[in-house]
């Protein structure tokens, strides 16, 4: 039982580390912050882009922020199993 308790206690640990967790990208002056728990924190688009070119790139740097949470996820899970 306390070794559940442990565990749950970690996994807890580990989301309050994922929901901390936060990568920014940008290009073309258009710049995305993308949080562990995936939830966008920042948008800035850019007045010198068309409509149609901003939203191809903020669907660019959606997809950028989130493999790059991924693997700052993976690494982050792969060293607490090492624990």
């Amino acid at each position: 039982m306390f070794d559940q308790l442990k565990q749950m206690m970690e996994m807890r640990n580990l989301q309050a580390q994922i929901k901390k967790q936060t990568v920014q990208v940008e290009r073309q002056g258009v710049k995305l912050s993308l949080r562990g728990d995936l939830e966008i924190t920042e948008l800035q688009l850019s007045d010198e882009l068309d409509a149609k070119t901003q939203s191809r790139l903020v669907l660019d740097l959606l997809r950028e922020a989130r493999e790059k949470i991924q693997k700052d996820m993976a690494q982050l899970f792969s060293s607490q199993m090492k624990s």
